[in-house]
């Protein structure tokens, strides 16, 4: 008998606050979430829709600096992808 995993209770992540920013697609935020532990990353991630696509970018910051430090890089970053979408 094949037997399913059991039901995930949610992703805690889901939860962490988002920064609205403008100037990114058409809507755009930011999220930090913390890490869980002293292996996992200290990431940045940027979302943003423009159009039909929704694109997520993240990014792992420096041992010692903030997640919020690779704020400008990601939003440099999304706004040369948005430009080369069709």
């Amino acid at each position: 008998m094949i037997r399913s995993p059991p039901a995930r209770e949610g992703f805690k992540k889901d939860k962490e606050p988002q920064t609205p920013i403008s100037g990114v697609g058409e809507r755009a935020y930011f999220l930090y979430p913390k890490p869980d532990n002293e292996y996992q990353g200290n990431v940045a991630f940027l979302v943003a829709k423009s159009g039909n696509h929704t694109l997520a970018l993240s990014l792992d910051a420096p041992k010692g600096s903030s997640a919020d430090s690779m704020r400008p890089a990601l939003e440099s970053l999304m706004k040369t992808v948005l430009a080369r979408l069709p």
